[in-house]
């Protein structure tokens, strides 16, 4: 049998970036699905998505993460955001 303990939580989500931001927009019903902004989607049948806006402007995501591609950055910002829920600190 396996043994599991959940520590810290991080998101990066389309209604919020850190679980505080993240719960108040659950709470107040906003939904996260906007037009397509990184793309002419206009050719496409559905030009609307659920986009994680203003993750350079969070706070949690670090310059050096710039050189990974965008689904890395936001993975590491949901980490570092877990690390620091459960830590309080990142080193």
């Amino acid at each position: 049998m396996s043994v599991c303990a959940i520590t810290g939580m991080g998101v990066a989500s389309p209604i919020g970036i850190g679980i505080d931001d993240y719960w108040t927009a659950c709470h107040e019903g906003i939904s996260g699905i906007r037009e397509i902004p990184h793309f002419d989607a206009s050719r496409f049948g559905c030009r609307a998505a659920g986009v994680v806006a203003g993750l350079a402007d969070s706070g949690s995501y670090r310059s050096e993460w710039q050189v990974h591609d965008r689904v890395t950055g936001l993975a590491l910002t949901a980490a570092s955001n877990g690390c620091l829920h459960s830590f309080g600190h990142i080193s």
